[in-house]
């Protein structure tokens, strides 16, 4: 692992996305509506980081163990902290802190014992991207205090949660066993549907919001 390769956009976006938790803590504890809105703006631009680490990295062929490691990792950072200030400040459900924690537990001593065992690390997984999407939402609805969105996107998450332990499942065993990682194969259709249905999630959202908070 170089660690020279920090410097590289796509893992600095990583690491500004850690950065962002504390004044997104800030935010929360003001209890104001305009310390609620920078929350929110806060949180679209951690989403939006997401997105364009992986794919810096891919265009400019910065794709390193590191910055394999290290895109998951500031997933977890970040939502873990978020989830601290929420229980604090937007009443989180605790048992739903657990469970998105827990995973997140699993995952890294899944990290540790292929460490140990010099085997490659597992970069972040198509589900598992999802998975922080859908969380993205989630958050959302506690830091608006929007309850539809909120109960709408736990659903999404508990599925995502249980469908993403599944693959990562999969491919640790096909990794320990000294396999290649297996590579995304996935048909045009199903990434057309994949689409789709996100869209029309995101869409209910947005509408539920609009009708509970503007209706």
């Amino acid at each position: 692992m170089n660690w020279r390769h920090i410097f590289w956009p796509s893992n600095l976006l990583s690491l500004g996305r850690v950065a962002l938790a504390l004044p997104l803590g800030y935010c929360l504890s003001l209890r104001t509506p305009e310390g609620t809105i920078a929350a929110v703006v806060i949180l679209a631009v951690a989403g939006v980081t997401d997105f364009l680490d992986g794919y810096l990295a891919r265009r400019s062929g910065h794709v390193s163990s590191l910055g394999a490691a290290l895109d998951p990792v500031a997933d977890k950072v970040f939502v873990a902290a978020l989830i601290l200030y929420l229980i604090a400040y937007r009443d989180f459900p605790i048992w739903l802190a657990v469970m998105l924690v827990g995973r997140d537990l699993v995952l890294l001593f899944g990290g540790l014992v292929l460490l140990r065992k010099n085997r490659p690390t597992i970069p972040a997984r198509l589900y598992g991207k999802y998975l922080f999407f859908a969380t993205v939402f989630l958050l959302g609805g506690y830091i608006l205090e929007y309850r539809f969105g909120a109960a709408f996107s736990t659903v999404f998450v508990l599925g995502l949660c249980a469908v993403s332990l599944v693959d990562y499942a999969w491919v640790f065993a096909r990794v320990i066993r000294g396999e290649e990682l297996p590579s995304y194969d996935e048909k045009r259709q199903w990434k057309t549907v994949r689409v789709a249905v996100t869209a029309l999630a995101v869409m209910v959202y947005l509408i539920g919001w609009a009708v509970e908070k503007l209706g």
